[in-house]
């Protein structure tokens, strides 16, 4: 039989409360992927696209999907070994960062590079809160 790794570090009482936490951050992550969809008329506006040139929204869905994707893979490896929170965290300013240049986008591309960092941050969320999850929770409890 094969018995899970059981490591030093003792159990921390707090448990509840970070996965809670990675969870939230995860799920805004998650949800921003698709709420653009509600507000792509305002941000079209706002760089000067006219609303009857809707093909020229796609990069701004797809540059999050793309920034997304392209991290995820990564993202497992260096919290492996920089740590979960840190890099949990680092992500979370990441994707904080690309809001902000979203935010302030006055151009199409500008408005996609935040998009594209906001899915980079996004992305890599989801591998470290699974892996924040099993680590929190190992087999057996």
């Amino acid at each position: 039989m094969i018995t899970p790794f059981q490591s030093l570090r003792p159990r921390s009482a707090n448990r509840p409360i970070l996965l809670a936490l990675a969870g939230a951050g995860l799920f805004l992550a998650s949800l921003d992927a698709y709420v653009v969809v509600t507000a792509i008329l305002p941000m079209l506006t706002s760089v000067h696209v006219p609303v009857n040139r809707l093909e020229r929204a796609t990069p701004i869905i797809t540059g999050f999907l793309l920034g997304y994707l392209a991290v995820m893979p990564l993202a497992g490896g260096l919290s492996d070994r920089f740590g979960r929170l840190r890099i949990f965290v680092g992500c979370l300013l990441l994707f904080a960062l690309g809001s902000l240049v979203s935010a302030t986008a006055g151009s199409l591309s500008h408005l996609v590079v935040g998009r594209l960092i906001q899915g980079a941050g996004g992305g890599a969320l989801v591998p470290i809160v699974l892996a924040l999850a099993a680590d929190l929770y190992p087999v057996g409890e």
